[in-house]
């Protein structure tokens, strides 16, 4: 690969990212349908781009415990400032789908101590998560 092409890449790559952050910034309505769109190829990335990885998972949404309906989601930055004070993990479950999710004997625990739990409905989504650290 030539380097005037990875200097291509790398500036495309970035004014994307500042692009989708554009987006979020015009408001939660209208990222969501950004998001639901394009959000599978934000995960890909966040697997595929280890210098990348921190931005894109800023602009990640995931079902969660505590948002309600169909488009109940939170970013991880969300996830983060609404922690308990002794709560030193970030927790998750995988199910095929919010509604499997929330079926899951590990939720009940979660719920009782009042934590917050970030639902994976897709297969990439642990994938992503672990690649995240």
């Amino acid at each position: 690969k030539s380097k005037m092409l990875s200097v291509i890449n790398k500036r495309l790559v970035r004014k994307s990212i500042d692009m989708f952050s554009e987006i979020e910034e015009q408001g939660e309505e209208e990222y969501l349908k950004f998001w639901n769109n394009f959000g599978k190829y934000l995960k890909v990335g966040i697997v595929e781009d280890a210098d990348n990885k921190d931005a894109l998972g800023k602009l990640c949404r995931f079902y969660s415990s505590k948002c309600e309906g169909k488009d109940g989601v939170t970013s991880l930055a969300k996830y983060i400032e609404g922690m308990k004070e002794d709560q030193k993990d970030i927790y998750y479950v995988t199910g095929d789908g919010r509604a499997a999710a929330e079926r899951s004997p590990v939720l009940e625990r979660l719920k009782a101590l009042d934590y917050e739990v970030l639902f994976l409905t897709e297969p990439l989504d642990e994938l992503m998560i672990q690649s995240l650290d």
